[in-house]
């Protein structure tokens, strides 16, 4: 029996191989992948291009415990998190 070909089988894959990619490409036009992306808080926008986190000044927070540190709490308004 005769060795193969290297080149033939190759081509063979590429062929199958772009084959399998455009069939991908379809399903992922079809069917766009739907992450969620993080809405901009008021804590970010108001932080941006200023040195260091700046808390937020919001009052409704949930103080979480704390273990070890002195203070911890989350806004529930902006969801920003402070912990010292």
């Amino acid at each position: 029996m005769p060795a193969p070909d290297h080149t033939q089988v190759i081509a063979a894959l590429a062929a199958a191989r772009t084959a399998i990619d455009s069939a991908l490409v379809a399903l992922m036009q079809e069917y766009p992948s739907e992450e969620p992306t993080a809405p901009e808080t008021p804590a970010q926008a108001a932080t941006e291009g200023q040195p260091g986190p700046q808390p937020c000044t919001h009052e409704n927070r949930t103080t979480l415990p704390t273990f070890g540190t002195k203070e911890h709490w989350v806004c529930d308004d902006c969801g920003y998190e402070f912990r010292r």
